[in-house]
């Protein structure tokens, strides 16, 4: 009798093992499929970081400078050509 009981668990350990074999490889392909979705997020350009757009946002007001910059200059170059104009009329 207690033959009877050691191969009737020793089928139903097989039989479990068996399925929990199949849910570690259906959580390996999730898992892979998820790291793949991942990759994509991390790849996308429309996608960026807290630090990233910071970053964005100083190159941005940087470049504004500059450009408020250079128009004070040129701003200043027609300044001074009107006064040696001016200048020259009188």
């Amino acid at each position: 009798f207690s033959g009877y009981l050691g191969i009737v668990s020793k089928f139903k350990s097989k039989r479990t093992i068996k399925s929990l074999n199949k849910t570690i490889a259906s959580h390996l392909e999730m898992i892979s499929s998820l790291k793949i979705e991942l990759e994509a997020f991390k790849n996308d350009p429309y996608h960026k970081e807290p630090e990233e757009l910071e970053e964005l946002e100083e190159l941005e007001e940087l470049e504004e400078l500059e450009e408020q910059k250079q128009e004070d200059v040129k701003k200043e170059a027609e300044a001074e050509s009107e006064n040696s104009e001016n200048m020259e009329k009188a």
